[in-house]
């Protein structure tokens, strides 16, 4: 789905965009199948490549859809670091 499909965001929203969701519920799952039981220290570093690469992409102005793609993957990151960091 490209950026034109999706609704606008409003700033008054308290909640997550439907698809943003869906998409970020996605990346946990391939990232979890892919690298279980990663430790607090993988996560991190995981976290700051994903990072660089999304600014690497915004830098580079490789578009809009690419920065999106590389921050969907540091909200992945994120997310699995505040619900597995005690493991």
């Amino acid at each position: 789905m490209s950026s034109k499909d999706k609704p606008a965001y409003k700033p008054n929203e308290h909640f997550m965009n439907q698809y943003t969701a869906t998409y970020l519920d996605g990346e946990l799952l391939a990232a979890r199948m892919k690298f279980p039981n990663q430790d607090r220290t993988q996560l991190v570093n995981a976290l700051i490549e994903e990072f660089l690469e999304m600014m690497r992409a915004i830098n580079d102005n490789e578009g809009i859809e690419r920065v999106r793609a590389e921050a969907l993957q540091v909200a992945c990151v994120a997310v699995r670091i505040y619900e597995e960091c005690d493991k």
